[in-house]
């Protein structure tokens, strides 16, 4: 019987990994919360301002938001893989996969094509005045979605300190 394994990482590997786990981490929470403070102080009115809002969102959501989560599941697949932590080997390893999946397929499937679209008219500025239109719904959208991410994220940040230890 042939046995593969994966080598372990080293102490001051895992010490790094966990670095770069936590900067990408802190990057997915901060630029959420950054969102949100930018949605707080938008202009209602000024259309050009507006957009330069828009802008600035979408710019936090590609680099800060896209790339922290990206990031945190990278460093965790790897830590998976290369740690004795594993995959299934907690509960609580569990369900911090199932939330940053949830977060990320929400991110990917409903709140980036908001996010992507309404930086997207910067011709039509119109359509960030309109009362009742496509562009508030859209801002009410993504801070609803906006603020679960964020609550989800905490929990995910408690779980990771807390690390409940029953085994499965």
């Amino acid at each position: 019987m042939i046995r593969t394994t994966m080598k372990s990482l080293s102490t001051t590997g895992t010490k790094i990994l966990k670095i770069v786990h936590l900067i990408c981490a802190v990057s997915w929470l901060g630029g959420a919360a950054a969102m949100m403070l930018l949605i707080a102080c938008m202009p209602e009115d000024g259309a050009n301002e507006i957009h330069a809002y828009t802008t600035a969102l979408k710019h936090i959501d590609d680099w800060l938001i896209i790339g922290g989560a990206n990031g945190c599941v990278l460093t965790g697949l790897i830590y998976g893989i290369c740690t004795k932590w594993g995959f299934f080997r907690h509960r609580w390893i569990v369900l911090k996969w199932v939330l940053t999946i949830f977060m990320m397929a929400s991110g990917t499937f409903i709140m980036g094509p908001l996010v992507n679209g309404n930086a997207a008219h910067p011709a039509d500025l119109a359509f960030y005045l309109a009362p009742d239109g496509e562009f508030g719904q859209s801002i009410t959208t993504i801070v609803r979605w906006g603020l679960l991410q964020i609550s989800l994220l905490i929990i995910v940040f408690a779980i990771s300190v807390i690390k409940p230890r029953k085994s499965r």
